[in-house]
């Protein structure tokens, strides 16, 4: 079952593309939201001009969808990585999550999916939300990139079972996971699927399921780190011992 917290924020959202809609129509929107919305607006097409972003956006356009996706898939790759070795015990725990709870991760990922572009769709519609859309999108592809790291991991431990008969490290999971991730995005026909509807989907349900379950909320955990320097410890005093006897 979905929690009826999230039923309620989603209801929320729904009911305030609803007046957003409605001002559209009606044209009113308070002075003061119209002046802020022309301001950012006015901000970044000085930043675009000052950074020559158009001229960024022009040769990214002239890119082929295949390697623009490939290229895409590789930052992702890259910086879901980073994220691996910053907060790795918050990393296990969203993959066990997915793996536990599959199902949960598909129906929020859903909600999580939908949500996202209709509200993209509503801010960009009533003209005044614009900036919000952008923040809207830059927030959701972090979250994105959060959200395939437990997938990648997962889908890793899973052939490293099949293969090795165990899962093995993390770090290697990740890699395998990923690769794997990486070849099917960009496979003819299904890849655009996979890249722009499923992968995400699993990536913002495992990050919904990880913030209810408040998983970013636990300290990092050095109990690994601490039994393998006990280990070396042990190891250390019982190879001493060895050699005393012998002498």
């Amino acid at each position: 079952m979905i929690n009826k917290k999230i039923l309620m924020h989603v209801l929320g959202c729904l009911i305030a593309c609803g007046v957003i809609l409605s001002l559209r129509q009606i044209f009113i929107y308070p002075q003061e939201i119209s002046s802020v919305s022309k301001a950012i607006i006015d901000d970044a097409n000085g930043f675009i001009v000052a950074f020559m972003l158009m001229d960024f956006a022009s040769a990214v356009k002239n890119i082929p969808w295949p390697a623009l996706k490939l290229s895409l898939s590789i930052v992702f790759f890259l910086l879901g990585y980073l994220m691996l070795n910053w907060k790795p015990s918050v990393m296990k725990m969203g993959s066990a999550i997915f793996s536990a709870d599959l199902t949960k991760v598909i129906k929020l990922g859903l909600i999580s999916y939908f949500m996202r572009v209709i509200l993209i769709f509503v801010f960009i519609y009533s003209v005044v939300g614009i900036p919000i859309a952008i923040g809207i999108i830059v927030v959701t592809n972090i979250v994105d990139i959060v959200g395939v790291v437990p997938v990648a991991v997962n889908i890793g431990a899973n052939v490293q079972e099949m293969i090795n008969g165990n899962d093995r490290r993390m770090e290697y999971n990740y890699i395998i996971g990923a690769v794997a991730m990486l070849i099917s995005a960009n496979v003819y026909a299904v890849g655009c699927a996979l890249f722009l509807f499923i992968f995400p989907v699993l990536s913002f349900g495992t990050v919904s399921c990880m913030v209810e379950k408040k998983v970013f909320c636990i300290p990092v955990d050095t109990s690994e780190f601490e039994n393998e320097k006990k280990d070396k410890f042990d190891r250390k005093k019982t190879r001493d011992i060895i050699t005393k006897g012998l002498d």
